[in-house]
């Protein structure tokens, strides 16, 4: 029996190339902030090219060659708007899949970001969050170790998501 389908959301950046009037790029060379560079190495770790989104703020679920121009647009900071931001993206991602699919989807987002999602996320697919509730600066510190080395990267990677399916499973039995 295969596993799940594994598929990845990383969080848009506030950082974005400067573009001409009406010039669009790939959404994956729009964005430049670091923290965005270093999720998306990491996300490509984990999945194919296809198997990787991006939250935009803007556009909501984005494939990385997609064109798309510059924005200045933010979340909402109202709960009511950031879920129904989460609803469309995730009704995005589940276009993709089967129904009954199993879905092992793991989001490399902050928290306006991630939340939405997880709140949108269908009761059978597993969420895996392996920067989940590290603050900015950890979440860099986390990626600068181990983004750069393959292998080592790829062995930090299981292990971390062991962990945190081990706690899940812990907070889980404690109802």
């Amino acid at each position: 029996m295969p596993g799940p389908e594994r598929f990845v959301i990383v969080g848009c950046s506030a950082t974005k190339r400067k573009l001409a009037e009406g010039e669009e790029v790939a959404a994956c060379a729009l964005y430049t902030g670091d923290l965005f560079r270093k999720s998306l190495a990491y996300a490509r770790t984990l999945a194919a090219d296809d198997r990787i989104w991006i939250a935009s703020a803007m556009y909501g679920l984005v494939a990385l060659d997609t064109p798309i121009d510059s924005y200045d647009f933010h979340l909402p900071s109202r709960k009511a708007e950031r879920e129904a931001w989460g609803e469309r993206v995730l009704a995005d991602l589940r276009r993709l899949v089967a129904a009954d699919a199993q879905v092992e989807l793991v989001i490399l987002a902050g928290r306006a970001y991630a939340e939405p999602l997880r709140w949108a996320t269908p009761g059978h697919w597993t969420i895996e969050e392996p920067l989940g509730r590290l603050f900015i600066g950890s979440r860099r510190a986390w990626l600068a170790k181990h983004v750069p080395s393959g292998e080592a990267l790829g062995q930090a990677v299981r292990q971390r998501l062991a962990e945190l399916r081990a706690v899940r499973r812990y907070e889980a039995r404690l109802g």
